[in-house]
């Protein structure tokens, strides 16, 4: 398992929610509300009302950090906390439903509310940053350093802004460290999920490549 620096992820996740949060904020969002997005089955406001839960769970996590384990972590994959989907029938799941039921349900604040309770969340997960990161995280039972849990964060808030900017006509241009630390956590996710020859042929050689390595 790839291993994620404190500091640099931390820099990572502050670049990857304020680029988040500006095309949160634009103009072409706010117009695009209520509209279908390039996520089947969600809207552009179902998208932003599910970044902003994101920002939320984390300051939740550091905020309980108290009760977390010091303990070394176990060794687990980094994408091993994503939900799958690998058939469309996957998105009836009770758990996908319930991640697109909690998005619409922020949305339905409207665009402002969201926007200003994005920002105000974001500034504080940057204060509980500044305290450091607790060494270990439980997840399902299971011990996974927080450094690793925050590069999934990374993952999902460069992922998502981009399906903002493509859903509504955006060039979308992320910050280099947040997106390195994107891909690079998505690598390491397919590689734990898919094996490191399959990854290899997946870059390298097309004929040889399986489709969808995908860790989503």
């Amino acid at each position: 398992m790839k291993s994620f620096p404190d500091a640099t992820t931390v820099e990572a996740f502050l670049e990857a929610s304020r680029h988040a949060g500006t095309v949160l904020a634009s103009n072409e969002v706010r117009l695009a509300w209520a509209r279908p997005s390039a996520v089947e089955m969600m809207t552009v406001g179902d998208i932003c009302g599910h970044m902003f839960l994101i920002v939320r769970r984390v300051g939740k996590r550091l905020e309980d950090s108290g009760r977390v384990s010091e303990q070394a972590p176990a060794a687990k994959p980094v994408g091993w906390t994503w939900m799958r989907v690998q058939t469309a029938a996957d998105l009836d799941l009770p758990e996908q439903s319930q991640v697109r039921m909690d998005g619409a349900h922020v949305a339905a604040w409207g665009w402002e509310d969201v926007h200003r309770a994005y920002d105000d969340r974001t500034r504080r997960v940057e204060g509980l940053l500044q305290r450091g990161l607790p060494a270990a995280m439980d997840v399902g039972g299971h011990s996974l350093s927080f450094s690793a849990y925050l590069a999934t964060r990374v993952v999902e808030l460069i992922v998502h802004s981009d399906d903002l900017a493509c859903s509504v006509g955006l060039v979308n241009a992320p910050p280099a460290l947040a997106l390195t630390t994107a891909v690079d956590a998505l690598v390491d996710g397919s590689r734990s999920v898919h094996g490191d020859l399959t990854v290899l042929r997946a870059l390298s050689r097309r004929e040889r490549a399986l489709d969808g390595i995908s860790v989503f």
